[in-house]
């Protein structure tokens, strides 16, 4: 994971693999400015690593909001196609609108796979095959991943927009576990980042 500084000292969360507890703490901010998004009726259509940013006390910001919308009037769907195509969502692909939360859903997935993971569940050179994969979400997850983390990753990278929804997953196991320990490894991942910084 490459750490770059950004503006008020954010730091950009790039790839690196993470250890589950680290990830949690991502996701679980991640989903929390998502949902907070959504209750203002914003879609950021382009989530991924590059635009989470890590300020020095370990606090997550969403940046980049240049392909965000609100859903049109009397329809509710969004239908431009836009994105990082490894991170759009399936119904995103098909061209016959979308609901904007469950595609920024699907997109946090993805995330959470690449940072417990250090690669991307969908990746192919060609990009029909990579959007076929990404229409059957075909995929595997690593073996070191827990059981918890399989199974949210699984739930979240479902092809139905229907039952995609931050609702469910915000109530997971993996989300409902004791956090303390979770914060203690994020606070000092913030700090190592920091040091890294200074030093370089």
């Amino acid at each position: 994971m490459h750490w770059n500084t950004k503006c008020n000292h954010d730091i950009e969360v790039h790839r690196r693999k993470l250890c589950e507890n680290e990830s949690r703490c991502f996701f679980q901010q991640l989903i929390d400015a998502v949902d907070y998004c959504h209750s203002k009726g914003v879609y950021h259509r382009d989530l991924k690593p590059e635009n989470l940013l890590l300020d020095y006390q370990g606090n997550l910001k969403v940046s980049d909001f240049g392909l965000s919308a609100l859903p049109q009037k009397g329809v509710g769907l969004l239908h431009t196609t836009c994105g990082t195509p490894n991170y759009v969502a399936p119904e995103v692909l098909n061209q016959q609108g979308y609901d904007g939360s469950a595609a920024d859903v699907w997109s946090c997935g993805v995330i959470l796979y690449v940072l417990m993971a250090g690669y991307l569940p969908f990746n192919e050179i060609n990009l029909q095959t990579l959007f076929e994969k990404i229409n059957a979400a075909e995929f595997t997850c690593p073996a070191w991943f827990s059981s918890g983390a399989k199974s949210l990753i699984y739930r979240i990278l479902d092809p139905n927009p229907q039952t995609r929804t931050l609702r469910v997953y915000k109530e997971a196991d993996l989300l409902r576990m004791d956090m303390q320990g979770c914060c203690t490894a994020y606070t000092e991942l913030a700090k190592s980042v920091t040091d890294d910084i200074r030093a370089g």
